[in-house]
């Protein structure tokens, strides 16, 4: 699967509130919340000197206050970009290494995954505010970000599902979203209940998601995970996904920004 492919579809799939798109890359950004969504985003193939993309990172994210963060692809992923000198530059700017992560892919058959779903559960298909109170809750995300999530899943233009898993009594246990880009289909906010876990939900839930990725034509699906993150590693891997490419963010902190300015 072509690296190019999956980052053009993650970004769409998880859309910040303001993009500004140059010929190296895109800055991201949403109010500082969520990473995933406020941070520079070198293209796969830059060439651009990496002191000039870290004093443009700088500015912008200096603009609104918030630390500058540089995503970073790993340089085995088969980018042809200057990763491993801009990630250097970073580090001898004293930019700290952020959330590793793991880009997770698996081919889609015909069929659609069996439902093993419990008797006692069951899996919904809800609108956005149904399935953001869901995740917040499950997550133990602030009112003031909920409000940011509306609005940036609000701008979503790929079709998509979010599904919640409830018991038959309606107690949340888990949901999760997925997104359709040309043929690929992206896995997102999977989230279960402390209560709950270990009991295989999280795992029937992504079965599901990927079932009706095959039914929208779908024929490989994609995710990221926290390299932190085993017992969801585990899942993942269970069914079926292996690691494709791995990436990382350097982040500074604002108060350093603005000590640099003021020098």
């Amino acid at each position: 699967m072509n690296q190019l492919e999956i980052e053009t579809a993650a970004r769409h799939a998880w859309p910040a509130l303001q993009e500004v798109e140059l010929d190296c890359g895109v800055l991201r950004f949403a109010r500082g919340v969520s990473r995933r969504a406020n941070f520079f985003n070198p293209f796969p193939a830059f060439r651009h000197e990496p002191e000039a993309l870290v004093r443009l990172t700088e500015r912008f994210f200096n603009r609104y206050e918030l630390p500058s963060i540089v995503r970073i692809v790993a340089a085995n992923s088969g980018s042809t970009g200057k990763f491993a000198e801009l990630d250097a530059c970073l580090a001898a700017q004293n930019y700290i290494l952020m959330t590793t992560t793991r880009v997770m892919t698996r081919s889609l058959p015909w069929q659609p995954l069996p439902d093993t779903t419990p008797e006692n559960a069951r899996i919904s298909a809800v609108d956005l505010d149904s399935w953001l109170r869901c995740w917040h809750w499950l997550t133990g995300r602030t009112h003031a970000e909920l409000v940011v999530h509306r609005a940036m899943l609000g701008r979503l233009q790929g079709k998509h599902t979010l599904l919640v898993q409830s018991t038959t009594s309606g107690q949340w246990l888990s949901c999760g979203m997925a997104v359709v880009a040309g043929n690929l289909l992206g896995i997102f906010g999977i989230a279960t209940a402390p209560e709950a876990r270990g009991q295989g939900l999280a795992t029937n839930l992504v079965r599901q998601l990927l079932s009706w990725g095959i039914h929208n034509s779908c024929n490989t699906a994609y995710l990221q995970v926290e390299c932190a993150n085993a017992p969801a590693i585990a899942v993942y891997e269970k069914l079926g996904f292996a690691e494709a490419y791995r990436y990382w963010y350097r982040e500074k902190p604002f108060n350093q920004l603005h000590k640099q300015e003021t020098e």
